[in-house]
């Protein structure tokens, strides 16, 4: 009995930490499931966790207890690559490539029944429930608006780095000839020349919006 109970001391935390992780990258997927019955527009959601999963930003606030709040996974070695296997057992995302791949399968349907066969197509198995797929809504996948298609890049990169800016506490100047400057934190000068105008400004005209 004494070395029944070593050995579970041994290895009840490991088998719990195991089922903590599975558990982590289940919700994931049910996260996919759910964020596509919600847009209806799986291809969409596919393009979208590729283009947030490469390339990784260093996150030093992140770690191991707030891994599974991340949408792809925060702390990724160099030679991480997100292919599943055994290395898979351990992580709190599952591979990126699985859940693109899943998103991207999903047919012309965009319900819980539609990603559940996708599921099953990659993984070998089903994941949501038999009752909630039971009383599961078909949703039929919808189209791209035509301003989607025409959607201004370079105005929604400006406008998120305007945001990131504001919440590292960066001062903005308009200037007459229309540059919006940006002035950081540390600036030490009580004046600044418009790169584009030549134009002085003095410090005391910045902003935080």
């Amino acid at each position: 009995m004494m070395i029944v109970a070593i050995v579970l001391a041994i290895i009840a935390p490991i088998l719990a930490n195991l089922l903590y992780l599975a558990c982590s990258r289940s919700r994931e997927y049910l996260a996919d499931a759910s964020s596509a019955v919600f847009t209806r527009f799986p291809d969409g959601l596919a393009s979208a966790l590729e283009k947030i999963s490469k390339p990784r930003i260093p996150l030093p606030s992140a770690n191991r207890v707030t891994a599974p709040m991340y949408i792809v996974k925060p702390i990724m070695k160099a030679s991480d690559d997100g292919v599943s296997g055994g290395g898979a057992w351990f992580s709190t995302h599952p591979p990126m490539k699985e859940r693109v791949a899943i998103l991207r399968s999903m047919g012309d349907g965009a319900g819980l029944m539609n990603y559940d066969k996708a599921y099953q197509s990659v993984k070998g198995s089903g994941l949501i429930g038999s009752e909630s797929l039971r009383s599961a809504e078909e949703l039929k996948l919808r189209g791209i608006a035509p301003t989607e298609s025409r959607v201004d890049v370079k105005r929604q990169t400006r406008a998120a780095t305007d945001i990131l800016h504001k919440l590292n506490s960066f001062l903005f100047v308009s200037c007459s000839c229309g540059v919006k400057l940006k002035i950081p934190p540390n600036f030490k000068k009580d004046s600044f020349k418009c790169p584009k105008c030549g134009k002085i400004h003095a410090l005391t005209e910045a902003k935080a919006s």
